[in-house]
């Protein structure tokens, strides 16, 4: 495929922002829990418990006294440990808890095949030019639900294609490369099932590709419209200058053309943005049903 870069890793919409931005953080975190790494259960207070109450059962023999500085030097030496040892642990139990706890609404790139990453490169990519297009910026297109529903159809496309690659390596670990007749027979369904669904979240891609083909085209023409409005803002000096200067046929005629092509680039224009607009809502809308 044309483009191969690599995919963003791809979070849940709806998580909070605080969230969000530490699993943005931690990626190599994200990686350890998808291989196996579980947060460890605290450890227990039962040792120094048992500890304690093995001084307090001798203490008669040290005296009382004597019982009361070795629990007092116990503590302070546990406490001090406790402080030494966990502010960091504590921390990085905290950030793995939460990884751990919202591994299922993460899509890292490593959670791809080749294919499903290059989709994913590619919606992110669509996406991205939509949401950086000047008429998206201006207020021009519906920004307002861009902001929202497109990365929202970035992660449900981004965890679809996680689900497949997950599925077409079970599949390709069942087959193999060459399969016998009687597997290949059997399995004729399920490899179809497979095209119609990479088929079925290509064109969603493709819809997304072709939503930011028409805000790319519909900033091309912002541009022109806006230069054109300059120049039109100066017709009155032009009219003047040319009055003074031409016969007054020629003048009229210059001066008639001037308000046309500045009238025909802003019917262009708008034209122009009410298909992109038509675009997102038709996009927006087929991805919500």
């Amino acid at each position: 495929m044309a483009d191969r870069a690599r995919p963003a890793i791809v979070l849940d919409p709806s998580l909070p922002f605080a969230i969000r931005q530490l699993l943005e953080t931690n990626e190599e975190l994200l990686r350890r829990v998808r291989q196996g790494l579980v947060p460890e259960t605290p450890k227990s207070p039962r040792p120094i418990v048992i500890a304690c109450a093995v001084v307090l059962m001798f203490g008669g023999a040290l005296g009382g006294f004597s019982t009361f500085l070795i629990l007092a030097g116990m503590t302070g030496f546990v406490t001090l440990l406790n402080r030494l040892l966990t502010a960091d642990q504590r921390e990085a139990r905290r950030k793995l808890q939460i990884v751990y706890d919202h591994a299922d609404r993460i899509v890292l790139p490593s959670d791809l095949d080749e294919q499903c990453g290059s989709l994913l490169a590619r919606a992110q990519k669509a996406v991205k030019a939509v949401l950086h297009s000047k008429v998206h910026r201006q207020g021009l297109l519906d920004t307002d639900h861009n902001n929202v529903a497109l990365p929202g159809e970035a992660w449900v496309i981004a965890k679809r294609l996680s689900d497949l690659s997950a599925l077409r390596d079970k599949h390709r670990k069942i087959v193999g490369r060459n399969p016998d007749p009687l597997i290949a027979e059997a399995d004729a369904p399920f490899s179809t099932t497979i095209k119609e669904i990479t088929a079925s979240l290509t064109s969603r891609v493709v819809a997304l590709e072709a939503y930011a083909a028409r805000a790319r085209d519909a900033d091309r023409l912002f541009d022109a419209f806006r230069k054109v409005t300059e120049l039109h803002d100066l017709t009155p000096e032009f009219q003047r200058l040319l009055a003074e200067t031409a016969p007054d046929a020629m003048a009229t005629a210059e001066i008639a053309q001037m308000s046309t092509q500045a009238v025909a680039i802003e019917q262009v224009f708008r034209a122009s943005i009410a298909e992109a607009r038509q675009a997102g809502t038709h996009l927006l809308s087929v991805s919500a049903a």
